[in-house]
């Protein structure tokens, strides 16, 4: 009886296997397509950086979270419009190799040589989560390019490793770090956030756009494994040395990048101005994008 009742399961689950992977592969096809209509690649003088821009106006240049991509530049809900946008992919991402720089100091020296390609002389700078240290360095080496600099939910010191993960969270961890877990964990990611409200058709795009964003995982493990070896090497950045108008945005509940960070820089840097979120999370940028672009468009 068992293996009748086995063997009759194992056969429903056939199609129905069948039809999850067709649904995957159409769904990736679709991410890899879209990026590569959108990727360029600049030839510049310290190599290879692949980029995305958007929109007319001032530059702002974006260093994009851990993990990221050039991608940002269509994914993200945070729309900026008055403003021409600059989004690179930072080393060790996608068709940036990670030969082009891995020290938060040489992804600031890439920025300026992408500017150079661009011909841009100068820009705002928006580092948001990992991409911080990267901001943060090309304010500090080339002041006289950067017209200011944002901080949203950014590094700005070191951060101890990963903690050693159960064997529970290895294995969730090994399944989204593959494509076809990303896919299959974003069937149900709008359930899982109960704290947020998706019936906001917005912010159900941008947890969705988050995921897709990715994707592909083989293309940013790299980089991302690069972030987390930098994060916990930081040293003590000379706030005191900054010259360019800041912002720093942040919310003050984030668990993944906690709100030390944010008051380690306003209390060091000169003139600094801060827009806390009271209760906000490290779903921040998915959740209050409309008010952190408000303010960003306010300050620049």
């Amino acid at each position: 009886m068992f293996r009748r009742l086995f063997t009759l399961l194992l056969i429903l689950s056939i199609p129905a296997g069948y039809f999850a992977w067709r649904r995957y592969t159409e769904w990736k096809t679709e991410i890899l397509r879209e990026m590569s209509m959108a990727s360029r690649v600049a030839d510049t003088a310290v190599g290879p950086i692949e980029y995305g821009t958007r929109g007319q106006g001032e530059w702002i240049l974006i260093s994009h979270p851990s993990p990221g991509g050039f991608d940002l530049i269509y994914r993200s809900q945070l729309r900026l419009d008055g403003f021409r946008l600059l989004v690179p992919s930072r080393p060790g991402y996608l068709r940036t190799p990670l030969s082009v720089g891995s020290t938060p100091e040489e992804q600031a020296d890439a920025f300026a040589a992408l500017m150079d390609f661009f011909r841009i002389e100068r820009a705002a700078v928006l580092g948001i989560g990992g991409g911080g240290p990267s901001a943060i360095q090309f304010a500090m080496r080339h002041p006289g390019r950067c017209r200011a600099l944002i901080l949203v939910s950014a590094v700005t010191h070191r951060m101890p490793g990963e903690r050693q993960l159960t064997p529970a969270e290895n294995f969730l961890a090994s399944i989204l770090e593959t494509d076809f877990g990303v896919w299959a964990f974003s069937r149900i990611t709008t359930s899982l956030f109960q704290d947020i409200d998706t019936s906001d058709q917005d912010v159900k795009n941008a947890l969705t756009e988050s995921a897709r964003g990715l994707v592909p995982w083989e293309e940013r493990k790299f980089g991302r494994a690069n972030d987390f070896k930098q994060f916990e090497d930081l040293p003590d950045y000379p706030f005191e040395n900054i010259r360019v108008p800041v912002l720093i945005v942040h919310g003050t509940d984030d668990q993944a990048i906690p709100y030390s960070h944010a008051q380690n820089a306003y209390t060091r840097i000169p003139g600094a101005k801060i827009y806390p979120f009271p209760g906000g999370d490290q779903y921040l940028l998915l959740t209050r994008f409309r008010e952190i672009q408000a303010v960003i468009s306010g300050f620049l």
